[in-house]
């Protein structure tokens, strides 16, 4: 892992954190896996919820980063899934942003929803956020 990073033109200190990616748009996945990396962030990368349940059997993370509808099932099962086993903070990312959206995903245990399309730098204020700084 690298060192701590501050975001271009900000003061966001970027800490690297081990993230479980499940986004079922392979190309989607592989770019943002691509731009979290360059904050020094460990990435796994999980097409589907059976790929992520079988990575989060044999690795730990600090955050689920989650799209919400994907082939065999949606993110709010994978969350509720994954906790059973390890604590985990959970991000959406989602094309639905409605307030009952939100209210939902929130409900299932996630501590942030971000709309598509977002900025990388969203996603790194969120977890600024959500994870204490000493984990690592």
């Amino acid at each position: 892992m690298t060192e701590n990073s501050v975001l271009p033109g900000s003061q966001l200190s970027i800490i690297p954190r081990r993230l479980l990616l499940v986004e079922d748009h392979e190309s989607t996945a592989r770019t943002l896996q691509r731009l979290l990396q360059r904050h020094g962030h460990e990435i796994w990368i999980a097409l589907s919820c059976r790929e992520a349940l079988a990575l989060a059997a044999s690795h730990t993370f600090d955050a689920l980063i989650c799209d919400l509808d994907l082939p065999d099932g949606d993110g709010t099962f994978l969350l509720q899934k994954i906790r059973q086993t390890h604590p985990v903070q959970g991000i959406v990312l989602s094309g639905h942003g409605s307030p009952q959206d939100i209210e939902r995903c929130r409900a299932a245990g996630f501590s942030a929803h971000l709309v598509k399309p977002f900025d990388v730098t969203e996603i790194e204020i969120v977890l600024a956020q959500i994870l204490p700084v000493t984990a690592a």
